[in-house]
């Protein structure tokens, strides 16, 4: 009888410790996008956000503000853990802010991070220039150079133009379209070691303005190869960036630049040393005890991340994306205490890892969740 009581009081404990672990929520809020990036006043914007619970949600809802004006809608399931809703157009110069919240089956209620937007005129958005490139790129005296780039407008391009200068002297030629977006024009052959320095200009239909960076070329120089310096590895835990030297050559960092989330994060000088073949070099947030190798604020394990490589000239020598490129910034599943890598170790692709910073890359990983 004694053995019949004992076991009564174990299950009675068992059941207890069950109850215990019954879920109860909030809902998880995985990710929230929104579209287009760039919102004009003729643009309606949808907010898409990915939702789940163990037992269930009851309702999501989109909470915005137009310039301190609340309002509120239901978001639609449209798919799989998926709701969405429309925010209407706004007059332009609109600011927009905007939360998503859940309410599971118990009633717990979980608010997603603020985001914003800016609106734009519609007759005020400039076209963007999105790539520029040279052929060839290690120039002789007799070789024209050929600058191509990639221009984008949705309301349409009235004219493209390069402007080129010559011991100060500038001359500008129009670009033609040739496939779609993409527009070329032709400088003619130099003297050996004279330098070239050229820009693109773009007005669109609505009579906007844009101006390319400037670039430049030493006709007969050629130039130093930094595409065997790797984005290696990006910690969120240690807020830190690893640059690798896959080369046989010392390189100096001066005008290398990390651009996190399309916004310049660090720019190299020539205080901030060589990068030697073989050698990591480790560029941390905020760095005490090297200012010449420290990084603005803001890496994260939870967010969704860009991250790029460019060499002096602007070229790009490698990328990171984690998460929506319209939602960089947004929180997203956390990857603590792991970091990004390259796998295998400078070529590799892209894996989740033990943080293995200012050294050789781990041998595995796993996949890189993106929401």
């Amino acid at each position: 009888m004694k053995k019949i009581f004992i076991l009564f009081f174990i299950l009675i404990g068992l059941s207890s410790c069950v109850k215990d672990e019954v879920f109860e929520g909030p809902a998880t809020i995985a990710s929230v996008t929104y579209l287009p990036k760039t919102v004009t006043s003729e643009d309606a914007v949808t907010v898409t956000a990915i939702v789940t619970d163990l037992i269930g949600v009851q309702n999501v809802k989109l909470n915005y503000s137009v310039d301190a004006e609340k309002f509120s809608l239901d978001m639609k399931l449209s798919a799989k853990n998926t709701y969405t809703a429309i925010i209407p157009a706004q007059k332009g110069q609109a600011k927009v802010e905007f939360t998503v919240s859940a309410i599971n089956s118990s009633n717990i209620t979980t608010t997603s991070k603020a985001q914003t937007y800016k609106v734009e005129n519609a007759n005020e958005v400039p076209a963007v220039i999105e790539s520029i490139t040279i052929d060839p790129k290690t120039v002789t005296s007799k070789d024209d150079v050929k600058v191509t780039s990639i221009i984008k407008d949705a309301k349409g391009i009235t004219s493209v133009t390069l402007t080129y200068t010559i011991k100060n002297v500038g001359t500008t030629i129009p670009m033609q379209l040739g496939a779609k977006d993409t527009y070329s024009a032709i400088i003619p052959k130099q003297a050996d070691n004279t330098n070239v320095e050229f820009y693109i200009t773009v007005i669109n239909v609505n009579n906007i303005k844009t101006k390319s960076k400037e670039q430049a070329y030493t006709v007969g120089v050629t130039p130093i190869d930094y595409t065997k310096i790797v984005l290696n590895e990006i910690d969120g835990n240690s807020k830190s960036v690893e640059l690798y030297n896959n080369g046989t050559e010392t390189l100096s960092l001066a005008g290398l630049k990390l651009l996190k989330n399309n916004t310049e994060w660090w720019t190299g000088t020539a205080d901030s040393g060589v990068i030697k073949p073989g050698e990591y070099i480790v560029v941390i947030q905020k760095n005490p005890n090297n200012p010449n190798l420290s990084g603005n604020a803001g890496i994260s394990a939870k967010q969704a991340l860009k991250f790029e490589l460019t060499d002096p000239n602007n070229a790009s020598l490698g990328i990171f994306l984690r998460g929506d490129e319209a939602n960089l910034g947004g929180t997203i599943s956390d990857t603590a205490p792991n970091s990004y890598q390259r796998i295998p170790n400078a070529d590799g692709e892209w894996k989740l890892a033990t943080p293995t910073i200012g050294g050789k890359n781990a041998k595995t990983g796993d996949a890189i969740p993106q929401k």
